[in-house]
């Protein structure tokens, strides 16, 4: 992400900061393979290295480096514990899919591990049990029915007062068996290993189009053509989405802390069922002090006012509860969830016979992802899955959501809201650091002025459909309110599911 103007640690992650920058090559003019995969974090690589450890021709293609989007900026929690989940599943999937939900992510979690076991991978691999933990005395009994429910799926999970946290909750659901690990130290090497196996990364290559034809999938990028009989989507939100999955995906910002505490952490990763969703887990690199990673501030793209604010408000937070020492990281990232709270994994559409696609994997990006890359996996190899009813794309959703209809009423008023709302004329008052959207001669153009005074001119209408973005003070970054695209302050795609920069505008500029 950009640099941000809140000023405590590092404005990077800590698995960014503490890992080599990679750099594969970008894609030829022309390249024919078996698979190509759209997408360089954990769901595309898992996918990518076992298909091509499966005798396929795969090239995987990123439009920057490899993990260093969405996954590079997770908080890298490994674990089936996510949150009030399972008594949602029983009640609207019915006990058998919940315990294939769960199923699925205990098997994710252990392919993990075993494949770290497996390489011998130094990645900070650590089992700690996860706890999703309530601070009213009303949380009590939702807690108690979200083990019940999570035991009657088979998971290690129980009710417990006993919550090692310093200060008081109202019990907690604990997952035992469950890992922390350093997500990129992992993914650089199983990236290795998928060069090994014959597969090819692509990096600085940027997707444009996809064309599904009768015997081929055209690939067309900034660089050429790429021919594939078969085209996953791992792009965190689908970048090609004929489905219009946009109206079933919600996207939401949450911020990070990388902090050192001046007495040791409880063994174990928190999870609040508070509304703001805050959350607290241990990183321990061999002999290296450890960084607790302290998460929440979770708001819509575009509708988080003053992000810096955001950042203060979990520095306060963490600050009230543990001994902080120092603040060492600052990082924040975009998250896609469905409103049936299960992900889609699977073919593109009901009619498609080869574009396949993973998103909606909310905050659980870690499990999720893995179990993504084995079920495209054998979708693609014609393998029989338990798990790929329960993730299709295309499923019938088993419910009306409220929040769905809320959603999607609410973005068609923001876009609109968006286009006939009134904008300032001029920028000759713009501060340093600061940014506003004018509109010159009919057209909406955003503009940020730096620290240094030069001005940055771009178009103010987000390419994926057309709403106004509005400007992220933290990250110095333009996002769209309705569906989560991010652009830099030069109008560079920096988050989908925009595919086009924003155009450059001299007119703005004195």
């Amino acid at each position: 992400m950009c640099a941000s103007s809140y000023q405590a640690g590092k404005a990077t992650s800590l698995w960014l900061d503490t890992t080599p920058q990679t750099s594969y090559p970008a894609a030829p003019p022309e390249m024919t393979v078996d698979v190509a995969v759209i997408g360089g974090g954990i769901a595309g690589l898992t996918a990518g290295l076992l298909l091509a450890q499966a005798g396929q021709r795969v090239a995987l293609l990123e439009r920057g480096r490899i993990v260093s989007h969405v996954t590079g900026f997770t908080t890298a929690k490994l674990t089936s514990n996510h949150g009030l989940i399972y008594h949602h599943l029983v009640r609207h999937f019915g006990q058998e899919r919940a315990r294939i939900y769960a199923e699925a992510n205990e098997a994710a979690i252990r392919q993990v591990a075993a494949y770290v076991e497996q390489h011998h991978i130094d990645c900070d691999l650590q089992r700690i049990p996860a706890y999703t933990y309530g601070v009213t005395v009303k949380d009590a009994e939702t807690l108690r029915d979200e083990a019940a429910a999570a035991a009657s799926c088979g998971l290690p999970a129980s009710y417990t007062v006993d919550v090692p946290l310093p200060f008081p909750t109202a019990g907690a659901v604990r997952f035992e068996d469950q890992y922390v690990f350093h997500p990129r130290k992992y993914l650089l090497a199983v990236a290795e290993e998928f060069v090994q196996a014959g597969g090819r990364i692509c990096e600085n290559t940027r997707v444009t189009k996809i064309d599904e034809q009768d015997k081929v999938c055209l690939v067309t990028t900034d660089l050429g053509e790429i021919r594939a009989r078969d085209v996953i989507i791992a792009t965190n939100y689908p970048i090609y989405d004929p489905k219009f999955f946009f109206t079933r995906l919600l996207v939401r910002s949450s911020y990070a802390l990388g902090v050192k505490l001046a007495q040791p952490f409880p063994a174990g990763m928190f999870y609040s069922t508070e509304e703001s969703e805050h959350s607290l887990r241990p990183h321990r690199a061999g002999t290296v002090r450890e960084i607790v990673i302290a998460g929440g501030g979770t708001h819509q793209p575009g509708h988080g006012g003053d992000t810096v604010a955001r950042y203060r408000e979990l520095e306060d937070w963490v600050r009230g509860i543990l001994p902080v020492q120092s603040i060492e990281y600052h990082w924040s990232t975009n998250d896609a969830e469905t409103y049936d709270k299960v992900p889609l994994i699977g073919k593109l559409t009901s009619s498609t016979k080869h574009l396949y696609v993973a998103t909606g994997f909310k905050g659980w990006g870690m499990s999720h992802g893995t179990l993504a890359g084995m079920l495209l996996r054998d979708e693609i190899l014609g393998r029989d899955n338990p798990w790929a009813a329960l993730f299709n794309p295309n499923r019938i959703e088993s419910f009306t959501s409220p929040e769905l209809v809320a959603s999607n009423v609410h973005i068609i008023s923001t876009l609109i809201k968006g286009k006939i709302a009134g904008y300032d004329d001029s920028v000759a008052d713009l501060s340093n650091n600061d940014a506003r959207v004018v509109e010159l001669d009919g057209k909406k153009i955003a503009v940020y002025r730096d620290d240094t005074g030069a001005l940055h001119a771009v178009s103010a209408v987000c390419t994926h459909m057309g709403c106004i973005v509005s400007w992220n003070n933290a990250e110095k970054t333009w996002d769209c309110p309705c569906h989560g695209s991010r652009f830099d302050a030069d109008g560079q795609v920096v988050h989908p599911p925009a595919i086009g920069n924003l155009a450059a505008h001299d007119e703005a500029k004195p």
